[in-house]
């Protein structure tokens, strides 16, 4: 089945078109988004508190339980489901196979309705997040959750977004920028440091803790977010990376040799050295930078991202917005 046809069998709007094309819509009260695969069908079930894994076993278990939907249907919390959305939600799992999709599909919904009620899964509330007054009129993503919310709070909350963007990009400086990213960066490398000095182990989901540290602090103290924000990102978190490599190394040294005149200059230069570098410190630099890499690499989509990618998303946020009398609540 085409990704049209598989959103056309859950009854949810389409939102988008070709391979970017995604339902939307409410099930049961929930604010679902489907996601169509080759072989399968992704529902994310918006909830109002994400369900620990002993309820999700749960779940599982009276979906399964007297019917043949095992190794079919299936839930994961967020947790599970390693966030690949954003916010609060249940994921559940449709493999598509010989069987007639739509009667596959409706035994699946209706089972999934009756075990989140059995197990007090909620939907979340369908007060406007934005103005905490009254039931929402409109199905919108804000702040990561899909939910309810008044368009009218959504079309003000866009305005002064935009505004507060255009009023940055007019007194935005990027060496205000520089000088946050040079604090960050350091910031975000204590972590690594701390676990290769005191462990003298290379961490690498620490890593990524650098890059963003860099994005942050350019950010934090009013740096205009564009590619030099990128470039400077990545050069300065090798940079970094490298330094925690030789700090530590100097450190080591001091502990080893105290009778010694060890310098941090020093341990540089002898960086800088060929034939000591090769000898002494080459495999534990090639380590820090290559971690380093994957920390730039796990932050890619956030580092990349400017000031006119979140003006264009938080337009996108009001643009795929869909009021409730053009939705179909089953």
């Amino acid at each position: 089945m085409t990704r049209e046809e598989l959103i056309r069998l859950t009854g949810l709007k389409q939102v988008g078109a070709g391979d970017a094309a995604t339902g939307v819509g409410l099930l049961f009260g929930y604010p679902v988004k489907a996601v169509p695969g080759k072989k399968d069908l992704s529902l994310y079930f918006y909830v109002a508190e994400e369900p620990n894994n002993k309820t999700v076993k749960a779940i599982n278990k009276r979906l399964w339980e007297g019917s043949d939907l095992k190794g079919k249907f299936g839930v994961t919390n967020a947790t599970q489901d390693q966030n690949k959305e954003t916010g609060v939600y249940l994921s559940a799992t449709l493999k598509i196979k010989d069987e007639e999709p739509q009667t596959l599909y409706g035994q699946a919904i209706a089972a999934l309705e009756m075990a989140l009620k059995e197990e007090g899964v909620t939907p979340p509330s369908r007060t406007c997040p934005i103005c905490e007054q009254g039931d929402g009129d409109t199905l919108a993503r804000y702040e990561g959750q899909l939910g309810l919310v008044h368009m009218s709070c959504l079309r003000r909350w866009n305005n002064e977004r935009q505004e507060a963007l255009t009023l940055k990009a007019e007194n935005a400086s990027s060496a205000r920028g520089m000088i946050g990213g040079l604090i960050g960066g350091v910031v975000g490398a204590i972590p690594a440091f701390l676990a290769l000095f005191f462990f003298d182990y290379f961490v690498g989901v620490l890593f990524p803790l650098i890059p963003l540290g860099v994005y942050y602090g350019w950010k934090l103290l009013g740096g205009r977010l564009s590619k030099i924000t990128t470039i400077f990102t990545i050069v300065y978190s090798l940079i970094v990376g490298l330094l925690v490599e030789i700090i530590d190394s100097f450190l080591i040294l001091r502990s080893i040799f105290p009778n010694r005149n060890i310098t941090l200059w020093g341990t540089i230069q002898d960086y800088f050295n060929p034939e000591i570098f090769f000898e002494f410190f080459l495999r534990s630099t090639l380590i820090a930078l290559g971690f380093t890499v994957f920390g730039i690499f796990l932050a890619w989509r956030l580092i990349t991202k400017t000031d006119k990618h979140e003006a264009a998303d938080t337009q996108a946020i009001v643009d795929e917005a869909i009021p409730l009398d053009q939705i179909t609540e089953r």
